[in-house]
């Protein structure tokens, strides 16, 4: 009886030691799991990439960079560089507007690829005399464009031209619904991107203008753009967008995990839903739909899926 327990007691304490070890061991995974590398030093770097190495100021040129298959040429990036997952482990220089200048200019760096906003570090780089490609990325000829340069930059036409083709049979479906829509004697439905909003809309809302890519995804897409203004962005309030008398709103927020997505975006068309059945100008129903995938704003190789996105949902 004494053997039975004392084996009951040993079998016990060796369960909890599991446990215990599965426990720690945990928390120092979730401790440890950040969404971004650490900010780069120069003790951190372990890899020097082939040459010629590049450094990317935003994550649309680390997603061109990968879609062409020269990864490994990246030397460093900057915040929100996320797709695909391997970029997150890339080393990483912080903020593109708050580089370490003594860190950067001791990095072997051959080319920089930067926006145009980047006026000044564009000088900076261009003074240490580094290539520097300036990558417009406002419309979608601009992101055809940019994927285009370094696609020729690397010799990969190839990848660029495999890349236009899922483009242009995207492209080829879209128009031919427009047309067989047209035929039928249907307008195309008024479609407006919002861009940002305070939680109860009760400021201004940040939405996308006819010079901003996402104009040129709703034509694409079969859609008309609400906002007709030529600019890139504007601010509105909640009364003026209802006077656009868009048919589909379609709100771009924040990316979130895949296992909270559902949720998140369901929570946000119910505010929207709320909002709008309050509004005694409103008179025509609104469909609402809510993008919080990365592909949703950041003109790049992912393009196509916002594309065929919007498509699905002007032509439902």
């Amino acid at each position: 009886m004494d053997k039975k327990k004392l084996f009951i007691a040993t079998a016990i304490a060796v369960v909890l030691v599991v446990l215990i070890g599965a426990i720690i061991v945990g928390v120092a995974c979730s401790d440890t799991a950040e969404p971004m590398a650490k900010k780069l030093t120069l003790e951190d770097i372990d890899r020097i990439p082939r040459r010629p190495s590049v450094l990317c100021l935003s994550p649309s040129f680390v997603e061109i960079m990968y879609r062409i298959n020269r990864e490994d040429h990246i030397i460093a990036v900057t915040e929100g560089c996320d797709f695909p997952s391997d970029a997150k482990t890339l080393p990483n220089l912080g903020s593109s507007i708050d580089l370490d200048w003594e860190l950067v200019e001791q990095l072997p760096i051959d080319v920089v690829m930067l926006t145009p906003s980047h006026k000044i570090e564009h000088a900076r780089f261009a003074k240490l005399g580094k290539k520097v490609i300036v990558g417009d990325v406002v419309s979608l000829d601009s992101v055809i464009n940019t994927i285009w340069t370094i696609g020729l930059l690397f010799n990969e036409e190839d990848f660029v031209e495999q890349w236009m083709m899922e483009l242009d049979l995207a492209l080829t479906v879209l128009k031919k619904k427009s047309v067989a829509r047209d035929a039928r004697g249907e307008e195309a439905p008024k479609v407006l991107f919002v861009l940002g909003h305070e939680e109860d809309f009760s400021g201004k809302i940040i939405v996308a203008g006819a010079r901003l890519f996402y104009g040129d995804v709703i034509v694409k897409a079969g859609g008309v753009n609400a906002f007709q203004g030529a600019v890139e962005t504007a601010a509105i309030t909640f009364e003026e967008l209802v006077a656009l008398k868009p048919d589909i709103v379609i709100d771009v927020v924040p990316p979130v995990d895949l296992f909270q997505r559902l949720e998140y975006e369901s929570k946000i068309k119910s505010s929207w839903e709320e909002r709008l059945s309050k509004d005694e100008k409103n008179q025509q129903p609104i469909k609402v739909e809510v993008f919080s995938e990365s592909w949703a704003r950041r003109p790049g190789p992912r393009v196509i899926e916002l594309i065929n996105n919007v498509g699905k949902i002007v032509f439902q």
